[in-house]
């Protein structure tokens, strides 16, 4: 047997012996949307896998709307279990409080990608155990997705971020309560991601930095950003040695030429975020940038935006959405489309239109 689906109706065999599902390697466990009272709920199972079942093969997990469960596993899950998993994917289960718990962290070692698809997951607090660090580095990891998690205040603990360094992917979209990716927790970080291609940052209203710490980072393999309604950052990038205004500071602190591989940058500039901040911009950072795509510019970000687009020699394709399309008019030749629209002709070597 290779794949199995296993609907939630409320019933759980009791056993004392362990079920071995030895070739299964896909699991898909649904539950019902249906709201369930707080009595029905009291009455039924709160812990989805245990010693009862064994999954020695398993390498695709997925759960969906088990609003029953407080957890995943529980520390007396059979010995066997998980040590193949490499994809797990959660979506609507709105009472799981932790996803991965320190006990279950030695059985992941193979994990691949973690995408957790969480709709109205109020009470998530933590992704991984900040004490996971000693007994695991999931150095295998290379996608992570995390979206509608709402109690969330970060992501990662510093010594989580240093040990993924083979994730490429990166995505979080609708956290509300995100205000840091990093959480400091001891030593700075360094190399941070060290293979992260592609990192989207979507509608984080508290989203205010990558990481509090005074360290600058590297991002040597980005070559995709994208950056949308996260409305309270203020500066995209600035470089330690620049003077910041008080109370702000930018999502990225770099060191020269951290960017040196981005080459599509798309960003959200409402409440007038400025993309760099300083005397000079650091030219090596952006300088393979092909791609320039910019919504709700406005006079506040025009400074730091025109000098940054003047500096970007192998730009390709420039498009303005939903802004003051004459604060580009010393740019580019530009004229003005249906929606607002910047379509950008000759310097660059594409027309482009949306």
């Amino acid at each position: 047997m290779e794949a199995i689906v296993i609907e939630d109706e409320g019933s759980r065999i009791e056993t004392s012996e362990t079920l071995v599902f030895s070739m299964l390697t896909n699991l898909w466990v649904a539950g019902s949307r249906e709201v369930w009272s707080e009595d029905r709920l009291k009455s039924r199972y709160t812990t989805l896998f245990n010693q009862e079942v064994a999954f020695p093969s398993l390498e695709t997990l997925r759960i969906w709307c088990m609003n029953s469960i407080d957890i995943i596993w529980d520390n007396q899950v059979a010995r066997e279990s998980f040590r193949k998993l490499k994809s797990l994917s959660i979506y609507g289960c709105n009472k799981l409080v932790n996803i991965v718990p320190s006990y279950i962290l030695g059985r992941l070692k193979s994990l691949e990608s973690l995408e957790l698809e969480l709709e109205g997951l109020s009470k998530l607090k933590h992704v991984w155990d900040k004490e996971l660090h000693s007994q695991v580095q999931f150095q295998c990891l290379r996608s992570v997705t995390v979206s509608e998690c709402e109690s969330l205040t970060s992501l990662f603990p510093a010594s989580i971020a240093r040990d993924l360094t083979q994730l490429e992917e990166l995505k979080i979209d609708e956290c509300g309560g995100i205000v840091e990716l990093i959480e400091k927790d001891g030593l700075d970080p360094r190399d941070v991601f060290p293979k992260l291609a592609s990192l989207e940052l979507k509608r984080l209203p508290e989203l205010k930095c990558v990481y509090t710490g005074t360290h600058a980072l590297r991002w040597p393999a980005l070559k995709i950003l994208k950056v949308d309604g996260c409305n309270k950052v203020e500066i995209l990038a600035s470089q330690p040695e620049n003077e910041m205004p008080l109370h702000e500071q930018p999502l990225f602190l770099i060191e020269k030429g951290a960017f040196s591989n981005l080459q599509e940058l798309k960003l959200d500039l409402y409440g007038g975020m400025e993309i760099w901040h300083g005397h000079s911009h650091d030219g090596e950072s952006f300088c393979k940038v092909r791609v320039l795509e910019l919504h709700h510019f406005s006079k506040e970000s025009a400074i730091s935006t025109c000098r940054l687009v003047r500096s970007l020699t192998n730009l390709q394709e420039l498009v303005v959405r939903n802004s003051d399309i004459e604060e580009l008019s010393d740019i580019v030749e530009a004229k003005e489309g249906p929606r607002h629209d910047l379509k950008a002709i000759p310097p660059f070597s594409r027309f482009f239109q949306h």
